[in-house]
């Protein structure tokens, strides 16, 4: 979740002054999220720059296995790109006290 929480690969990657960003997400059924993340990025060397991305976040099983399927960003249609495949992204939690959480907890 460092510089800035976005789901996608952007231009720029990364801050070396200052960050400020918003992060939203919202349901549509059960387990499918939108998201959207927002940010203005300034470097030393390049300024600052506004940069953007949504899209669909699949929450396989919550807080432990995430996948985020970039849509729209500031660079553009992500989908239609060639390497689309490798800007899919997914969070695994491994941490042993989220884990126990997982398997200790009611299911219902």
């Amino acid at each position: 979740m460092a510089e800035g929480g976005f789901n996608s690969k952007l231009d720029p990657g990364y801050a070396d002054h200052w960050i400020t960003a918003v992060n939203a997400s919202t349901n549509i059924w059960r387990w499918i999220f939108v998201y959207g993340d927002a940010a203005l990025v300034n470097n030393h060397q390049t300024g600052t720059k506004a940069v953007f991305d949504s899209g669909i976040r699949l929450s396989l099983l919550a807080d432990y296995f995430e996948v985020f399927f970039p849509m729209y960003s500031s660079i553009g249609f992500e989908p239609g790109m060639p390497d689309y495949e490798q800007r899919i992204r997914f969070i695994i939690t491994l941490s042993p006290d989220t884990l126990f959480r997982l398997f200790s907890r009611r299911w219902y």
